[in-house]
């Protein structure tokens, strides 16, 4: 095509949730250490878009469809939002097929996959895995969130700036978030945020308060500076 007869993007290139952009139609990685609330934050913004009428697939390679369940209804209470769960056993290039139907049949918009490592099909820290992984994504023709998780260093503290493994999990996402979670109690954990690669520019830096009470979870926008484990993660400006 000639690129003058190319729309430009329109004003509703980014989905926005307290904060938090996700693009569209392009590919998010989220990354942090196990208990950092990833996959609670993957589903609770899979239930804002199935609000907005965006019909939502999570692909599962960790955990089950009565899990996320579970946390669906905690999250928007019992009419919560139908997100579509998807579970799946072997590599993303051979599960391609199922999620190529399932995006017809139930005429899916956004793809979440639960978690790279697994779904890559091979060493994560290789090249060829991963770059197979992306270009299997980008075969789907939608937007899509990425869950993934960090390296320990040698002193036991985390690479906070990319994925764990490849290179290229950091650089063909359009967008990556690391997560820092910090227990504030035994029913309580503030979530930060920190926006590490925007191809549109600014990023951002947002943290949250997890309320788990006994029968639902509430998550409430809280200023990053006030948790100081969590404030150490903003850069020095």
């Amino acid at each position: 095509v000639s690129l003058r007869d190319v729309d430009p993007p329109g004003p509703d290139r980014m989905l926005n949730f307290d904060g938090i952009d996700l693009p569209v139609k392009h590919p998010t990685v989220i990354f942090g250490d196990g208990g950092s609330a990833k996959s609670y934050f993957a589903l609770y913004w899979a239930g804002k878009m199935v609000e907005q009428g965006t019909q939502v697939l999570y692909v599962d390679w960790e955990w089950t469809a009565a899990e996320h369940r579970e946390r669906l209804e905690r999250l928007f209470g019992p009419a919560f939002p139908a997100v579509r769960h998807l579970g799946a056993y072997r590599s993303i290039r051979e599960e391609r097929e199922r999620i190529t139907r399932a995006i017809r049949a139930r005429q899916i918009g956004y793809l979440i996959f639960d978690s790279v490592a697994l779904a890559c099909g091979g060493d994560p820290s290789g090249s060829e895995a991963c770059t197979l992984y992306w270009q299997t994504v980008r075969q789907f023709g939608i937007g899509s969130l990425h869950i993934a998780h960090v390296t320990k260093g040698f002193n036991g503290k985390s690479d906070d700036q990319k994925p764990f493994g490849s290179a290229f999990w950091h650089n063909m996402a359009r967008m990556t978030y690391n997560f820092r979670g910090d227990e504030t109690g035994a029913s309580a954990l503030s979530v930060g945020i920190y926006g590490r690669k925007s191809q549109w520019g600014q990023r951002k830096d947002m943290a949250f308060r997890v309320e788990f009470e006994p029968h639902r979870t509430i998550i409430a926008a809280i200023d990053v500076k006030s948790v100081p484990a969590l404030a150490e993660g903003l850069p020095l400006p």
